[in-house]
């Protein structure tokens, strides 16, 4: 989900899910912040905002959240800017594409690291509607570690 801030949106997902969001942390390579909450084995849910404490990246942001249309469309209610992909090896996910998902970029988040396809120009193919892939290292999944405050999905 994306937000014009992270109160808003935290805001949005208490009064549609019942869920009070938990904060995470901050992206300084994307200059966005965000909240999470795990949603199901292996799956979580999270909040991104664009960071007004942190310096403008040097490319445009993820899930095309530089692009004029879509911070319109954060700015009248919080909504889904993007899905991500798990894989166990984002170098064949990638060549197997039928569509250009991006270049790979490694990423961080205080402890956290990841691989992460993301095309130069910060948008998803098809407004969003095409995945990016991600792999995160070996051991248990990110969401492992989060609450779980709302509802849950299955696989």
């Amino acid at each position: 989900m994306g937000a014009s801030s992270l109160e808003t949106g935290a805001a949005y997902l208490r009064e549609h899910l019942g869920a009070n969001i938990p904060r995470g942390g901050k992206h300084s390579d994307m200059g966005t912040h965000n909240c999470v909450m795990r949603v199901g084995t292996g799956l979580f849910l999270e909040l991104l905002s664009v960071d007004p404490e942190a310096a403008p990246p040097a490319r445009p942001r993820w899930f095309g959240m530089d692009d004029p249309r879509q911070v319109a469309r954060m700015t009248m209610q919080p909504r889904p800017v993007g899905w991500v992909v798990q894989t166990e090896d984002i170098e064949q996910a990638r060549r197997s594409c039928p569509v250009d998902p991006g270049p790979i970029v490694s990423m961080s988040r205080g402890s956290r690291s990841w691989l992460i396809t993301l095309p130069d120009s910060g948008k998803s193919p098809f407004d969003g509607l095409f995945p990016a892939f991600i792999q995160w290292p070996e051991g248990p999944h990110p969401s492992a570690a989060m609450s779980a405050p709302g509802p849950a999905l299955s696989r």
